[in-house]
């Protein structure tokens, strides 16, 4: 199975699923190779790319700095890159953040 995260020399890369113009922020699944996350924001003028980087500075306690968006500037399907962190560490972060949603817990 794909992993939605690849280690980098100096961090990694996640891979996303950014469903836009949501009733809230939050993750939806880490699941068949992409985290699937959804936000508020509206998919104009870099807006729903811009919340995407402050939702996972957020969600992983990193400053926005260390997050770039590599591909994706037009899509739904996105890759991040996080410096500074390893891809288990991300997906254990964002696989805990999922099983808070399902208790009720938003970042």
């Amino acid at each position: 199975m794909e992993r939605a995260t690849i280690d980098s020399e100096d961090g990694c890369l996640l891979s996303l699923k950014v469903i836009p113009k949501s009733s809230r922020n939050h993750i939806v699944s880490v699941e068949q190779g992409v985290v699937k996350l959804k936000l508020q924001a509206p998919p104009f003028e870099g807006v729903a790319n811009e919340a995407v980087l402050w939702f996972l500075s957020k969600s992983l306690k990193r400053p926005k700095s260390s997050l770039t968006l590599v591909t994706g500037h037009h899509s739904r399907y996105k890759q991040v890159k996080i410096q500074g962190m390893k891809s288990g560490d991300v997906l254990e972060i964002l696989n805990s953040i999922v099983k808070g949603n399902e208790n009720g817990r938003t970042v």
